[in-house]
């Protein structure tokens, strides 16, 4: 396998060459990073509390005043209150892993205990409602999740991955209409968070899954992981434009530099406490759920050049890590991509981005940008 390159070009100017249509669709996050360049600087506080300021002049009637911007969760929040948090994270691109991590806190809620798969609410709304999830009314999407969520606890986590959630109607549902069993309980206000959480390209052989569908069809894979990417962006600028920004993750920082990932999850879930980078929750029924390994010993078993061609990050240098491009045709650096129990890396000889038109990846660089920069703040 050749990894893809995203690779910065310091000589050009950050929007040199790109489709004026990516500039208009990109713009106002492009806008808000060019304003906010002080993101850039590796104080991550100062740089929260900067966009935190620059949110509140906006201002979201869905939302209380006092809400702390770009916290998903207080430390130490109202016993009335509860947060909602979903996974903006595509499927086999490290779901599970972040899920694992997140359920070693005790004040995690997850819909494994309806023995749905992988623990999924896309999975439970299909199997109540027998027809695609995203056509199920919000209320009650929240009304079928609240009667197996631990109502006891701070945050009901949400994960869907076969397609991003719709992420449309939760302000009117969470604010005016909560479930009944939910108000039962004595719950009045339910907050949504987000984590979003994208997989730089050149890490598709880490899932077996996902090599074989480059084998199938490789620029299938690499148009599917530019439209996530540009629906990824698209839901952090709608979040923080409303004063209420998703956290973005890295997969590579989660598997490869955990104090780092550990540090951010727990500054934007703070009433989760403290989270296990190795966490192994114990098997579920029903699920499919069978972890073996921790996410930190799971990227400790791989090099992250020879299994993937990953330049790790130097974070702090301000550097979120990056695909390396060859320079040789036909340089492979994977031993590790599996079909079948067989090692067949060797014989896709170009990185997927090279099959990708020139506009597609100028928009797969650009998306990369963004969320890489978020990744770090």
């Amino acid at each position: 396998q050749v990894p893809c390159s995203l690779q910065r070009r310091p000589h050009r100017k950050p929007m040199a060459g790109l489709p004026i249509s990516l500039i208009v669709a990109l713009w106002p996050i492009i806008h808000g990073l060019v304003v906010e360049s002080s993101l850039l600087s590796r104080s991550s506080g100062s740089s929260l509390s900067v966009m935190s300021r620059r949110s509140r002049g906006k201002g979201n009637a869905s939302l209380d005043s006092n809400w702390e911007h770009f916290v998903g969760c207080p430390k130490q929040p109202a016993s009335r209150d509860r947060t909602w948090l979903r996974l903006v994270v595509a499927n086999n691109h490290g779901s599970t892993a972040l899920e694992s991590v997140l359920m070693s806190s005790p004040k995690l809620a997850t819909l494994c205990s309806a023995e749905v798969w992988q623990c999924e609410g896309r999975k439970l709304l299909e199997r109540t409602f027998q027809k695609n999830p995203d056509l199920v009314p919000m209320d009650q999407v929240l009304e079928t999740f609240s009667e197996t969520w631990d109502l006891n606890r701070s945050v009901f986590l949400d994960k869907q991955t076969q397609s991003f959630p719709q992420l449309e109607g939760e302000d009117d549902v969470v604010r005016n209409t909560l479930p009944r069993r939910m108000k039962a309980h004595g719950i009045e206000k339910l907050r949504p968070a987000y984590i979003i959480m994208y997989k730089p390209l050149c890490l598709w052989t880490l899932s077996h899954l996902v090599t074989k569908e480059v084998f199938k069809d490789p620029r299938a894979v690499a148009k599917f992981e530019l439209k996530r990417l540009q629906q990824q962006v698209q839901v952090y600028e709608k979040f923080a434009s409303q004063g209420r920004a998703p956290l973005v993750l890295n997969y590579a920082h989660l598997i490869w530099h955990p104090d780092f990932a550990k540090q951010r999850l727990e500054r934007y879930l703070p009433c989760l406490g403290s989270l296990d980078m190795d966490f192994v929750p114990e098997e579920v029924p029903g699920t499919g759920m069978k972890i073996t390994m921790g996410t930190q010993s799971y990227g400790n078993t791989f090099e992250p050049v020879s299994c993937c061609g990953w330049e790790a990050a130097r974070l702090d240098q301000g550097f979120a890590g990056k695909c390396m491009r060859s320079t040789q045709k036909g340089t492979n650096y994977s031993s590790q991509a599996l079909v079948n129990g067989v090692n067949v890396s060797a014989s896709l000889k170009i990185p997927l981005i090279d099959l990708l038109d020139e506009a597609e990846q100028e928009s797969l660089e650009a998306a990369y940008r963004i969320l890489d920069h978020l990744s770090m703040v």
